[in-house]
C-alpha cells in the first residue's frame, strides 16, 4: 500500500496535480505565469484547461487556478481579489487561459487594468469581445469555438472576431465543450486545439 501511495504522489508531482492553486502565496517566483479561469461548470480540470495547463508547465510556467467557490461573491470579484495582489509587471510573460464565462472575466480584467498580457480563449461569450473594446486586441488574443456552441451566436463572434483581427478556429459540430456527437473525434479535436495552443505560446515566447 505504501510503494502504491508513492507512486501516486511520484505521478501526480510530474502530471503537476497538486501544484494548480489559486493562492498566489504559492508562487515561485518564475518569470512565466499563467492564470486559468474557468466556466461556470466547466472546471480546471476538464480536458482544455487541463491539457492547457500541462502544456504551459512544460513550457516553464507557473501555474495558479482561479475557482468560483464564493456563492455570494460575483464571480469577476473572487477573480479580482486573487489577481489584485500580482504584480504582472514582475513577469515577462503572462497568460491567461479561459473558458467560456472566463473569457469575459479575464477580458474585463485585462481592460480596467490595462495589461499586456496574452489570452487564450475557449468558447468564448460575445461579453469578452465588449469588454475588450479595441480593435487591435487581436494581438494578443487566440480564440477556439465550435459551431454548435448552444451558449454563443457563433455568426456574431466569427464576425467580431474578423473585425477585431482575432484569430479564431472553429470546428463543425462541436458544442460548448467543444466536442462532438461522434465521440470517437474528440480526442482529435482536442489534439488539434493542443497543438495550436502550444504553437501559440511557442511563438509569442520566442517573439517577446
Amino acid at each position: 500500500m505504501k510503494r502504491l501511495l508513492s507512486l501516486i504522489i511520484v505521478l501526480a508531482l510530474a502530471t503537476g496535480i497538486f501544484a494548480c492553486s489559486a493562492d498566489t502565496s504559492d508562487l515561485r517566483g518564475s518569470k512565466k505565469l499563467a492564470v486559468l479561469f474557468p466556466g461556470m461548470g466547466y472546471t480546471t480540470d476538464r480536458p482544455l484547461l487541463s491539457e492547457s495547463r500541462k502544456l504551459l508547465e512544460k513550457e516553464g510556467y507557473e501555474i495558479l487556478c482561479i475557482e468560483w467557490e464564493n456563492p455570494v461573491k460575483t464571480r469577476y470579484d473572487q477573480a479580482s481579489e486573487i489577481l489584485d495582489s500580482i504584480n504582472f509587471y514582475e513577469y515577462e510573460d503572462v497568460i491567461f487561459v479561459c473558458k467560456s464565462i472566463g473569457t469575459e472575466i479575464a477580458s474585463t480584467y485585462v481592460a480596467k487594468h490595462d495589461l499586456d498580457v496574452k489570452q487564450i480563449w475557449y468558447t468564448p461569450l460575445m461579453g469578452a469581445f465588449e469588454a475588450c473594446d479595441s480593435d487591435d486586441c487581436g494581438d494578443t488574443i487566440i480564440a477556439f469555438i465550435g459551431t454548435s456552441d448552444g451558449r454563443s451566436d457563433v455568426s456574431q463572434i466569427r464576425e467580431k472576431a474578423a473585425r477585431m483581427n482575432i484569430e479564431l478556429h472553429l470546428y463543425d459540430g462541436c458544442d460548448h465543450s467543444l466536442e462532438c456527437k461522434d465521440a470517437s473525434k474528440n480526442r482529435e479535436i482536442l489534439d488539434d486545439i493542443m497543438k495550436i495552443t502550444r504553437d501559440y505560446v511557442i511563438k509569442d515566447i520566442h517573439e517577446a
